[in-house]
């Protein structure tokens, strides 16, 4: 995140530093420590930088200074115990910054801290350990919060996996509605583990936790959970319903403050880049700022709606456009929409409820918020923006499908398809900069890029530096180090930074994929708790090319390849190369029967070795190669037997 604070430094490519000495809304003043030289420099200037990799913010704090490495070990990657003790922190952090305390003093912080920690069941942290959170989250976000205490010394826990049944079992009732108390589930839990300890050898007993252990277990259960079962679900939802506001009836003031986003299936067929195959109906996913009507973000491709799809769409719209523009020489306006959102909302769909996004919008500070059900026209501005995309994009484009069945039925959008995906992005992108952003709404109240601009002074648009960001939105596997690589899609990667994994002994290794482009992956250094860029071998391949892409790719030639087979030819040919293994085989034992039968025939009379054989007379064959059957006519042939043979 972009810590603009009086203190933190700017560093550039060359390692030349500057460093911040005031912050304000629009500009920041940096200065030379070495020649003492001030200057004052616009933010969006220094946001521009930072989102190209030109800038850095540092700070001479190791911690802080780890966390901001572009390929640091991002939020989605830590454990899911490490990210339920940062959510924890968050708590209190939110809970102080929200109080806007004039300075971060014990008698300021502690009523704050303690009615938290009243509400959540729990010791309060001292103001110290809250100011030292406070800051570490100002400076690194979310994983600012992450215990790092993990690297130090043994953090095996103490309990055992087989203890853990019996502690869950005992937790369970205090979901039953007569309310028992923790301590009355602690005696649940004692009874239940002194039985089964009395079945067992001394010298395999389960070891029973402290009370107080227990408790501290029995306090992670959930409020809501337990009213659930309480009182209801219509109770429990009544006491802790959301308190997110419609975006139509809240209070947003500036662009950014709120953003709404979804899917929708394209009206039109498109077909392949290279093979110009028809692929199908393509998704788009788009992001529209609610204040101007902006689109800030989009994605097409053909993927299931997922944490994937909405990932791409926030990295273009958090991302300067600038230079995706450079591009697209045909596109003549500008496209000024950037910068992390304040707050998002979306559907109650499994695509927005996966972890990925959760640990996505914790990292960039953005609060998200899921609609009700049945209320879909609290995302009224996206609705209202495909609604104007079918109609004005999509109407008279070749392979467009009808809604009406009747006005089809002379129309084959599949055969008449001619667009290709690449093609239909670049179309999509010129009509959102070089129409949609500079035309009036249909009320003819705003310009999109109108009121961009009248709200961009008055906003500290926030950017996130692009490797961060492409990691951060890069979907998590886990896969296998072998001599080879890693095999990911049926792609080999490779790279000198893996053989070093792999030598010092990693067999399982967590990645990031860019589902939208093959030619990489990003492989993480444990030890250095760093990501680092591996290529895929077969780059002509794999580079720019889709999952989903590839798939069909492979889909598409492996009919290609079963088209072309003859099945009646093969299972001849099988069959006539079955009947030649048995003739042969045939052939074989019955000269192997001769020579058995030339072996018992013994030595001859004459003591003369041999002489019991006599060697065939040297015939010319009509052909240039002898057959099987000439050879088996020109066997020796026996001259005399052994007496103990004759009759």
């Amino acid at each position: 995140m972009n810590d603009y604070s009086v203190g933190t430094y700017l560093i550039d490519k060359d390692n030349k530093r500057k460093e911040i000495t005031e912050v304000g809304s629009t500009h920041l003043v940096l200065k030379d420590p070495f020649i003492q030289d001030s200057q004052t420099v616009s933010r969006a200037a220094i946001d521009e930088k930072i989102f190209l990799g030109d800038f850095s913010v540092v700070t001479f704090d190791e911690r802080s200074q780890q966390l901001k490495k572009p390929l640091t070990k991002d939020f989605a990657s830590f454990s899911d115990d490490d990210k339920r003790i940062a959510a924890r922190r968050l708590g209190y952090v939110e809970k102080v910054r929200s109080a806007d305390l004039k300075g971060l003093t014990e008698k300021r912080i502690a009523p704050i801290v303690d009615e938290l920690a009243r509400e959540i069941g729990e010791h309060p942290p001292s103001w110290r350990t809250i100011v030292r959170w406070v800051k570490w989250y100002e400076a690194s976000g979310i994983t600012g919060l992450v215990d790092q205490s993990s690297r130090k010394g043994n953090r095996t826990r103490r309990t055992s996996t087989e203890i853990d049944s019996y502690i869950k079992n005992a937790l369970s009732t205090l979901l039953k509605k007569e309310k028992p108390t923790i301590a009355k589930a602690y005696e649940y839990f004692k009874t239940d583990l002194i039985q089964e300890n009395a079945k067992r050898a001394s010298s395999n007993k389960i070891e029973i936790i402290s009370y107080q252990s227990f408790a501290k277990r029995a306090k992670t259960l959930s409020e809501y959970e337990k009213l659930l079962h309480h009182k209801g679900k219509q109770q429990a939802s009544k006491q802790y319903r959301l308190t997110r506001v419609s975006a139509l009836s809240k209070s947003v003031d500036y662009i950014l403050d709120c953003v709404e986003i979804d899917h929708t299936t394209v009206d039109l067929f498109v077909v392949d880049d290279k093979l110009r195959i028809p692929l199908g109906r393509p998704r788009i996913t788009c992001i529209i700022d609610w204040k101007s009507k902006s689109i800030l973000g989009f994605y097409i491709g053909f993927e299931d709606p997922s944490y994937i799809s909405i990932a791409k769409a926030i990295k273009m719209a958090v991302s300067d456009k600038r230079k995706l523009l450079q591009d697209y020489p045909e596109i003549k306006n500008d496209w000024p929409c950037k910068g992390v959102f304040k707050s998002i909302s979306y559907d109650r769909g499994r695509d927005f409820e996966s972890n990925f996004l959760k640990d996505a919008l914790l990292e960039l500070q953005v609060s998200g918020n899921a609609n009700p059900a049945g209320k879909p026209w609290n995302k009224g501005s996206i609705e209202s923006f495909f609604n104007t995309l079918n109609k004005k994009f999509l109407i008279d484009i070749p392979g467009k499908v009808f809604a009406n069945m009747s006005e089809s039925s002379d129309y084959h959008s599949e055969k008449n398809a001619v667009i290709t995906l690449s093609e239909l992005r670049a179309h999509f992108l010129k009509w959102i900069v070089d129409i949609y952003q500079v035309s009036p709404n249909s009320t003819a109240t705003r310009i999109p890029n109108e009121t961009w601009a009248e709200d961009e002074q008055f906003v500290g648009i926030r950017m996130i530096d692009e490797r961060k960001l492409d990691l951060m939105l890069c979907e998590n596997k886990v896969r296998t180090l072998s001599q080879k690589g890693i095999m990911n899609e049926g792609l080999i990667y490779d790279s000198e930074e893996l053989l070093r994994l792999s030598m010092l002994g990693f067999k399982k290794v967590r990645i990031k994929v860019n589902r939208d482009d093959l030619g990489y992956i990003y492989v993480l250094d444990e030890d250095k708790g760093e990501y680092f860029r591996v290529n895929a071998v077969n780059q002509t391949i794999a580079s720019g090319v889709s999952v989903k892409q590839h798939e069909m790719a492979k889909q598409y030639v492996r009919q290609q390849i079963r088209a072309k087979v003859d099945d009646e030819s093969i299972a001849q040919a099988w069959s006539e190369i079955h009947e030649r293994i048995e003739a042969s085989i045939f052939e074989t034992k019955s000269v192997t029967r001769r020579f058995k039968q030339a072996q018992l025939a013994g030595a001859g009379r004459d003591g003369k070795s041999g002489s019991l054989l006599q060697p065939p007379k040297a015939t010319k064959t009509k052909g240039k190669n002898q057959t099987v059957g000439s050879l088996l006519d020109e066997t020796p042939v026996i001259k005399t037997l052994p007496k103990d043979l004759e009759s």
